[in-house]
């Protein structure tokens, strides 16, 4: 069944809409997606080459207006009306022109999805949704290495791609189709785990303050040995969004014994 409410995503790039896509699809709802093609600190560069406080900027108007190759299917979404609005980019702490003070800053405004927006901050990056052992996942085991696992300045090494999109593979998975039953596991380890980080997002539904708690976490780690936890946030849009439709496995692990 497809969701009764309107729903648009922003995006990093056509990768990370074609995982959102799955993900939704696979809880029987719809979301309208964009893709920004550019990383979140340029968003925050287009924001702030506008002169004025972020409360005067649409963002639906600014990126109708910005980006010049958007299909017309795209401008369709982004001229449509939304109860929900989420931001979902990559931490690339590594980016020429990061600058983790106004990321903070942006985390702080784009807070509440049925006003302004919801920013969902990735760590790494996207591809961080399948850093989880494909053999635990497909018997529906606890990866206990997952809970532990962290990335590194090695992990953005560019090649022939970044370093982190290859090992995120060969430790994770690679599978596209997953079960729901298997979502609902994958989704559970990444929200244990940044549960057990930053505490209960369900008690404080689901607030901001919660991933800007996570966000402060991440850069005091990185800044200080350029290291940091594995964690995928845009998972957790499932369950906030659709509880009844997720089944939370995480009491499993709060039973299972080492961890």
């Amino acid at each position: 069944m497809a969701s009764l409410k309107k729903i648009l995503l922003i995006t990093e790039g056509p990768e990370d809409k074609k995982v959102l896509s799955r993900i939704f699809r696979a809880y029987g709802k719809e979301v309208d997606i964009v893709t920004f093609k550019m990383n979140v600190y340029k968003l925050i560069d287009l924001y702030e080459s506008q002169n004025t406080e972020y409360e005067n900027i649409d963002l639906q108007q600014t990126l109708l207006y910005e980006l010049a190759d958007l299909k017309q299917s795209e401008v369709k979404i982004l001229q449509d009306r939304y109860v929900d609005k989420f931001l979902i980019f990559d931490f690339d702490p590594h980016a020429p022109q990061a600058r983790l003070d106004k990321l903070e800053n942006f985390i702080k405004y784009f807070r509440d999805s049925s006003d302004m927006g919801k920013l969902y901050i990735n760590y790494p990056m996207m591809e961080s949704y399948q850093h989880v052992s494909d053999k635990k996942l497909r018997k529906l085991e606890i990866d206990q290495e997952f809970l532990s696992r962290r990335f590194d300045k090695e992990d953005f090494v560019v090649g022939s791609r970044v370093a982190y999109k290859t090992r995120a593979k060969r430790e994770g998975f690679t599978r596209r189709a997953l079960s729901k039953q298997e979502w609902n596991w994958l989704i559970s380890h990444h929200l244990y785990k940044l549960e057990q980080t930053v505490g209960s997002l369900r008690q404080s539904d689901f607030s901001q303050n919660i991933f800007l708690d996570l966000f402060k976490q991440q850069c005091a780690n990185f800044q200080k040995d350029q290291s940091g936890l594995v964690l995928n946030t845009s998972l957790a849009l499932i369950p906030e969004l659709y509880p009844a439709d997720w089944e939370d496995m995480t009491s499993r692990f709060e039973t299972a014994p080492n961890i």
